[in-house]
């Protein structure tokens, strides 16, 4: 079992709080370095039981979904499954939207692994890649909600980094511009850029 080594974590910018009526927060973390590195992101899990109804509707609704978007609504959704336990059937679903696909543009589209037991997503994240982790949304809000994770892990090579519960993800994640922060339906962006030696810069990339 990989060694936890605790990553230095530097303060989140101070930023005005939305007051609207309704924002959408992505939290995303960047490659500064020259290496593709490993991000594992692990989100909460939450279970409801299923009537016999709600167990046939939502088998015949993700078949259709996966049929109609070639298989991309599970990937989207890659922690939501079924599950049959003494008997009876569960829905089980993150209570945070994960992302599973890389966003960089620049590069191919890949798909992250996903361990659905723990609710775990790993993502490959090739030298100066964005990839966005989750999102987000409150409605309506006055203050900045935190992302729904409560594990965060780094890897370079050989060299793991982790964000342990206890360390507030507000020391992480910093505050960036998007334009779009005070509009009705706001944008806000949120990420953390990673340097060599999986040590965290600042928004600046000092």
């Amino acid at each position: 079992m990989l060694s936890f080594v605790g990553v230095a974590l530097l303060g989140l910018s101070s930023c005005t709080p939305v007051t609207h009526a309704g924002s959408t927060f992505d939290w995303v973390v960047t490659n500064q370095t020259m290496d593709t590195l490993r991000v594992g992101v692990r989100f909460p899990l939450d279970s409801s039981l299923l009537l016999p109804t709600d167990l046939s509707y939502l088998r015949k609704q993700r078949l259709t979904d996966s049929v109609a978007e070639d298989g991309l609504v599970a990937r989207q959704n890659p922690l939501t499954r079924l599950v049959q336990h003494a008997g009876r059937w569960y829905y089980v679903q993150p209570q945070a939207w994960p992302v599973a696909t890389h966003d960089d543009a620049r590069g191919p589209r890949r798909w992250a692994q996903v361990n659905r037991l723990v609710g775990t997503l790993t993502y490959t994240l090739p030298p100066h890649g964005t990839q966005s982790l989750t999102q987000t949304i409150c409605l309506p809000c006055d203050t900045i909600p935190l992302p729904q994770i409560v594990w965060l892990w780094l890897e370079q090579g050989a060299e793991r980094h982790t964000l342990v519960p206890g360390r507030t993800l507000r020391q992480v994640f910093h505050a960036v511009p998007t334009g779009q922060e005070h509009d009705y339906s706001a944008r806000a962006l949120y990420e953390f850029n990673v340097g060599p030696g999986l040590v965290l810069l600042e928004p600046d990339g000092n």
